[in-house]
């Protein structure tokens, strides 16, 4: 029995082999079923990912009437007076964090122009701009120009071109990132409606451009008595990084020209945490590059598009007066105990002393 043993199990073997011999098709059949399934299970993500690229471009290709500015109003008046020698201009940025400013904000007081604006030269040349930014000083008059009285506010005098950047419009969760790809109608209207009603006191306003991305939102206006002298306006949305897929983070530009100065204005928001200061740079250097431009940086085709005209004919560091604002999420290389008291008061060369990372 013993000597057996070892034949016994040496036929059990033959006997399972020859057998899955014989079932060789029911195992071909078997592996086939499931590379099916294997195929049909990348199908249906493949579809799913076509479908949401679908809705992502459909939505980014929605077009705002409003966004094309209403300039013509302002141009189908006679010139009554050259262009003042001096435009006074104002930004504001601002990330709301998914909500609109409410009744109980005070928008005007945010809208200090007195303490946030910024003169610059209407006929200014390249080599010219560096001496424009600085701070003005003057009183109201001064920017007056031959054009007639401009309202003075409880800042100043009212600014001649206004520029407001926001971030998170919107929450940024999924569905609003595919749905609102090119900006939430509805959220900007509103907007564009409280910052008019706030601007009412300071003077008559019409919108140059606006353009939005998800929660990304710029709008720029000038005063009306102004606008029959500007020309050339344009405007452009970049996506950044891995969560710029969706708008997320990212840049929204306008550029334009009053008389023979070029304006562009760029709206940024970049990624947050401390520990990402190359992605930052990153995307910052492509925002700046791919602006108004026909290729991005990999060689890829930028369309034009929603009056986006991305002829490659100027860049946004080109411009006379170029201004980038936003949440960039830079932080300065120091800990809370030793920032500086008085930040607020230091000079750009102090700021940038600080080491921004």
């Amino acid at each position: 029995d013993t000597k057996l043993k070892p034949l016994l199990l040496v036929r059990q073997v033959a006997v399972c082999i020859c057998r899955l011999l014989s079932c060789g098709d029911l195992m071909a059949s078997l592996f086939k079923g499931a590379q099916a399934l294997v195929d049909g299970a990348q199908a249906i993500v493949g579809g799913i990912a076509k479908g949401a690229q679908d809705a992502l471009d459909a939505a980014q290709n929605q077009e705002r009437p409003s966004d094309l500015g209403n300039l013509q109003k302002g141009r189908g008046v006679a010139l009554a007076a050259p262009l003042p020698t001096e435009l006074r201009v104002h930004i504001g940025t601002w990330n709301l964090y998914g909500e609109l400013p409410s009744a109980y904000d005070d928008v005007s007081a945010w809208l200090g122009f007195e303490a946030s604006s910024t003169t610059m030269p209407a006929g200014a040349t390249r080599s010219s701009s560096s001496s424009a930014t600085e701070p003005r000083t003057s009183s109201s008059d001064a920017c007056a120009g031959e054009g007639g009285q401009r309202k003075p506010s409880t800042f100043g005098a009212a600014p001649d071109i206004v520029a407001v950047g926001v971030q998170e419009l919107v929450g940024l969760n999924p569905a609003r990132c595919v749905m609102h790809a090119g900006g939430n109608f509805e959220r900007e209207d509103e907007f564009d409606a409280r910052l008019l009603q706030d601007l009412r006191p300071f003077g008559r306003y019409l919108k140059v451009r606006s353009v939005g991305m998800v929660g990304i939102y710029l709008t720029v206006l000038v005063r009306a008595d102004i606008a029959a002298h500007v020309h050339g306006e344009d405007a452009d949305r970049i996506r950044t990084t891995s969560e710029g897929i969706a708008g997320k983070k990212g840049a929204v530009a306008i550029r334009f020209c009053v008389g023979s100065t070029s304006y562009c204005f760029m709206n940024v928001h970049l990624p947050s945490g401390q520990a990402r200061t190359s992605e930052r740079s990153t995307a910052l250097r492509q925002v700046m590059t791919e602006a108004f431009q026909g290729e991005n940086l990999l060689g890829g085709a930028r369309p034009p598009k929603l009056g986006f005209q991305r002829g490659s004919t100027f860049n946004a560091a080109g411009h006379d007066c170029s201004f980038v604002f936003g949440d960039l999420n830079f932080r300065p290389n120091v800990s809370l105990e030793e920032l500086p008291r008085g930040i607020a008061n230091m000079t750009l060369e102090e700021v940038m002393a600080l080491q921004a990372r």
